[in-house]
């Protein structure tokens, strides 16, 4: 059993639990999975992603990752997600991926929300997360003056 306490929040990890990369990236950064997680994050949406090829809204991290024909590949099914970064671009989204929930203090002071969903009544988008995760189902911020409708 090989324990490190992690240098970013502190807990105890148990590396030998996982596959030996991971192992080796948890001792050498000296960070429990979960802060090693965030770290990669970070460093793709710095490195690879570009500025608009991410987004966190309410402190979840998204993927927008370029559409794809084979539906079965893309995140959430392929449901259409607008999306208006604080910065003002938008953009709309069939191949979204999430992350998870970025944890409270360090990472969400380095991590913090960049983006909104939206919803859109002429163009029939309708943000499909409650069906897809209802503790997400809060996030969405609608457009004002539109209710969506159940489908």
């Amino acid at each position: 059993m090989t324990k490190i306490v992690c240098k970013i929040c502190g807990a105890e990890e148990d590396s030998s639990h996982f596959i030996p990369e991971t192992k080796r990236s948890i001792e050498f950064n000296e960070m429990c999975f979960t802060c090693l997680h965030w770290a990669e994050q970070g460093l793709l949406d710095a490195s690879e992603r570009g500025e608009h090829g991410w987004a966190v809204i309410g402190g979840n991290h998204y993927v927008l990752c370029p559409h794809t024909d084979a539906q079965i590949f893309r995140g959430y099914g392929g449901h259409k997600f607008k999306i208006r970064f604080f910065d003002g671009y938008e953009t709309i989204c069939d191949n979204l991926w999430c992350q998870g929930t970025i944890p409270e203090g360090h990472w969400r002071d380095l991590m913090p929300d960049n983006a909104e969903f939206m919803f859109e009544k002429d163009n029939n988008i309708i943000v499909h997360l409650a069906k897809v995760d209802s503790k997400l189902s809060s996030l969405a911020k609608p457009c004002p003056n539109f209710t969506p409708k159940e489908e």
